[in-house]
């Protein structure tokens, strides 16, 4: 294998490398950490490349094993080339945990489900997970050590591993995998660098974007090493001839966590194809539409149930994928998946209570099932009518609670309860044109000669419900009182009234007396009804000072 060209693959993680070095040396900017964020997922992108291909090479390798009789020397090579595979798997997921571990400590994934970190800048958790409490290099404390000096020990052990047991040149001539910078070409003549060593010179002020690229080009090394080191087993038990590259089914869900309501996507694959077999897909038993490239798209929607205290369910689904041939190969598939329980939003000017036999406007909202959301609605207590716009409902109640129960194209979400008050009598408001008559100091003789009668609803009424607290005075009695001797009485059928017949008559010491008979109130569908008020709330008199 020496003196080989780098295949394609290796030379894009090569310049992938060098172009994650030149943008670690500039300023840092938004630009240039989003492209850190671009970077690390083609990082990520070529090193499934990496796993496939080496995945591919040994399956290729144990079918040449077989078909040779299993003799012991290519066993021997089968086993050693397993044993490279476990050791990379190892350090690769290692290396997962701790991008796990640092988005984690810079606010989670943004968006769910997309591996980029919230504060894509933060650099201090970096320096506090990679690097550790160590301000001038690692001392040999372990308590002080961040994970950038176990990734050496791991990367320098996997390296001394490979060496030993490939006697390849191209192998031997690797100077290491997590190098210093009086050691990295790159950085020993940079007079900047000058005694880093590998955890300070990859992670040292570094933005987690960058520090997830540099995590992603240490895995690509670590898989393209494995790729090579296949290659070379590969020819020891002539299976590097194989044109076998239809070996491992996979699946790739859009997201792991989904929302009751939504819908669960995922492509259901194999890592590679060839035009001469087609595979046949099933998911739960029912056929897979297959495309020209071998991948199959399944979808259904996510149902919930039990979820637990932070709102969750763990479910899963299985599928098969079917190679035929002189010999068919069926691949298993069981992928877990996660239903989030939505959340319900109550957007109104009031949610605390609703107004008994009145039209509350609601707008329901379930953000987490974005424009999937298709809303129906059950009542329990009252009745729901549905708006004009997605999520606005009016619920009418008819009885003292309200529960109100929430669905989205036919999959329950959750419910709401409600208390339900009375609606709030009006107040009786006397006018004089424009002025309000103050019951207490009364009028001047001999009074005026027309009045305004007004039911006016309770202020918080009416700003929440406007189009049920319209009222109206449709009869009110108005006459002199002299006494205990009424003088004139006028009946008016308008909330404005003449009354300049007691103006007339009226003396110092008389009195008006309102006598309201009748209020009624329109509601928010324009029907009437009418208004039962106490006496002692119409009855009241004006004095004639």
């Amino acid at each position: 294998m020496g003196g080989e060209k780098l295949s394609p693959r290796q030379q894009m993680i090569g310049m992938m490398y060098l172009v994650l070095t030149a943008l670690l040396a500039l300023q840092i900017s938004a630009a240039i950490i989003n492209k850190f964020i671009f970077l690390n997922k083609g990082l990520e992108a070529a090193n499934d490349s990496h796993v496939f291909a080496a995945e591919n090479v040994r399956h290729k390798m144990r079918l040449a094993v077989e078909k040779s009789g299993n003799r012991a020397p290519d066993v021997a090579v089968l086993e050693a080339a397993k044993f490279v595979s476990v050791e990379s798997n190892k350090i690769i997921r290692r290396m997962n945990w701790w991008k796990t571990e640092l988005i984690e400590a810079c606010g989670g994934e943004s968006p769910p489900g997309s591996g980029v970190p919230e504060n894509k800048a933060e650099d201090e958790q970096v320096h506090h997970i990679m690097i550790g409490s160590a301000e001038n290099g690692y001392t040999g404390d372990a308590k002080e050590a961040g994970h950038a000096y176990e990734l050496k020990e791991l990367l320098d052990g996997y390296l001394s591993f490979i060496k030993s047991i490939v006697d390849d040149p191209e192998v031997q001539a690797i100077p290491g995998l997590a190098l210093s910078a009086e050691e990295d070409p790159i950085w020993k003549n940079d007079a900047d660098q000058t005694g880093k060593d590998f955890a300070y010179l990859a992670f040292s002020k570094t933005p987690v974007a960058a520090a997830l690229a540099v995590l992603s080009q240490k895995q690509a090394e670590v898989s393209s090493l494995e790729e090579l080191v296949m290659n070379y087993f590969a020819e020891q038990v002539g299976a590097a001839d194989l044109k076998f590259d239809l070996i491992r089914p996979m699946v790739k869900p859009e997201s792991r966590i989904v929302a009751a309501g939504t819908k669960y996507k995922a492509q259901m694959f194999l890592a590679a194809s060839t035009s001469g077999m087609k595979p046949e897909m099933k998911y739960m038993g029912k056929d897979v539409v297959v495309d020209a490239m071998g991948m199959g798209e399944i979808e259904f929607r996510a149902t919930g149930g039990r979820y637990d205290k932070e709102g969750k369910i763990k479910k899963k689904w299985k599928g098969t994928i079917t190679l035929r041939g002189m010999v068919d190969t069926t691949f298993m598939i069981e992928e877990e998946y996660i239903v989030a329980q939505p959340v319900i939003q109550i957007q109104s000017q009031s949610v605390s209570a609703l107004y008994l036999n009145c039209g509350n406007k609601l707008r329901v909202l379930v953000p987490a099932l974005g424009q999937s959301y298709r809303p129906s609605y059950g009542v329990t207590g009252g009745k729901a009518i549905r708006g004009s716009r997605k999520g606005e409902v009016t619920i009418v109640p008819n009885a003292k609670k309200v529960i109100l129960r929430v669905s989205s194209s036919g999959t329950y979400i959750g419910k709401e309860e409600f208390k339900v008050i009375g609606i709030p009598l009006p107040d009786i408001v006397v006018y004089i044109g424009k002025r309000t008559v103050d019951r207490k100091k009364g009028v001047n003789a001999p009074g005026p000669r027309t009045l305004i009668v007004k039911a006016e609803a309770e202020k918080n009424f009416k700003a929440f419900l406007p189009d049920d607290a319209r009222y109206r005075i449709v009869k009110w009695v108005a006459f002199l009182a002299r006494g205990r001797r009424p003088v004139t009485t006028i009946n008016c059928t308008s909330s404005k009234c003449n009354i300049s017949e007691i103006a007339s008559n009226a003396k110092p010491g008389d009195r008006i007396v309102i006598d309201v008979k009748k209020v009624q109130r329109l509601n928010f569908k324009s029907k009437i009804e009418e208004v039962i008020m106490p006496s002692n709330e119409t009855i009241f008199n004006i004095p004639i000072q």
